[in-house]
């Protein structure tokens, strides 16, 4: 259900049956109507009977969040594997309501120190693979990223 568009910001609100709503912002410039694939998502705190209940607070929260009293889940999380740092995060999949995990590697060998490769793209086997929690997105994305850099997945490029 559309909460409000601040600037370029589109606000929704979501409720599931056991009562538990969550917002989702993305970033879509006026005129454009093309969905972006992945969306902010905020967790409200309590439990709501209605969806017109849930609708009430997300708006006043929405508000709250893009003045920045608030703020969206974040997972982030960063490891050292021989010479390359892994940052593993989760991001919200607008279409299936559900964390796609995500993952950079940054070489910081003495050839190519900075290199940066992606993992996650729509094509890649992370983009397939769609978790219930953030955290565990994360995790999951670390430890492809960590089979990636020592070698037992292939397609290290960096």
């Amino acid at each position: 259900m559309e909460l409000t568009r601040i600037a370029n910001h589109r606000y929704t609100v979501h409720r599931s049956d056991d009562g538990v709503a969550y917002i989702l912002r993305w970033n879509q410039p006026y005129g454009d109507a093309a969905v972006p694939r992945f969306a902010s998502r905020y967790d409200l705190p309590n439990s709501f009977r209605s969806a017109a209940d849930a609708f009430v607070e997300a708006k006043a929260s929405a508000e709250q969040l893009e003045r920045g009293e608030l703020s969206f889940i974040r997972e982030r999380i960063k490891k050292r594997v021989r010479d390359y740092e892994i940052v593993a995060s989760a991001e919200f999949r607008t279409n299936a309501h559900r964390w796609q995990p995500m993952a950079r590697i940054i070489s910081h060998r003495d050839k190519n120190n900075g290199a940066v490769q992606e993992l996650g793209g729509p094509e890649s086997s992370l983009a397939r693979n769609l978790f219930d929690s953030a955290p565990t997105a994360a995790k999951y994305a670390l430890e492809i990223g960590e089979r990636v850099v020592l070698g037992f997945v292939g397609g290290l490029h960096v």
